[in-house]
């Protein structure tokens, strides 16, 4: 299947758009319209430029991290919970330095960890791979980010 979204819950109203593609999983109950089941997203064809964005600045022992969406958080590097602002989603956010390259970040609802991002910046400084893990879908992916 095809889809096309829009997704306008971020603080600042700025919505995120984009398009793709998904696999049916699980098949709907017998009789039920064609669109029951469950469904993974297999593929992202065009993300919005509010949906790609975000910036990190290390600052005193803390994390700061926006995004044109709105959100934000700033938050001590060992691992201490700190508010995150503008989203629905998450009411909080620790951060933890791993190693010298390399943050933790636990992104969480009512004080229960429901993602898991490692952010890994290459010795060059020009790209950060990302590897997340969804505690609620049990879903995990990666992605390159580069720097502008």
């Amino acid at each position: 299947a095809s889809f096309e979204f829009s997704d306008s819950s971020a603080g600042n109203g700025t919505p995120i758009t984009g398009s793709g593609k998904m696999v049916r999983v699980e098949k709907g109950p017998p009789g039920s319209h064609a669109i029951s089941g469950a469904w993974r997203t297999t593929k992202f064809d065009t993300l919005s430029d509010s949906g790609l964005i975000f910036t990190f600045k290390v600052e005193g022992g803390q994390l700061k991290m926006s995004n044109p969406l709105g959100q934000t958080y700033t938050a001590k590097l060992d691992g201490t919970d700190a508010p995150y602002v503008g989203d629905p989603g998450v009411s909080s956010v620790s951060v933890r330095s791993v190693e010298k390259n390399t943050i933790e970040e636990s992104d969480k609802r009512a004080g229960k960890v429901i993602s898991v991002a490692r952010m890994s910046v290459s010795a060059d400084g020009k790209t950060m791979t990302v590897e997340w893990s969804d505690k609620l879908h049990g879903t995990t992916g990666s992605f390159v980010a580069r720097k502008q």
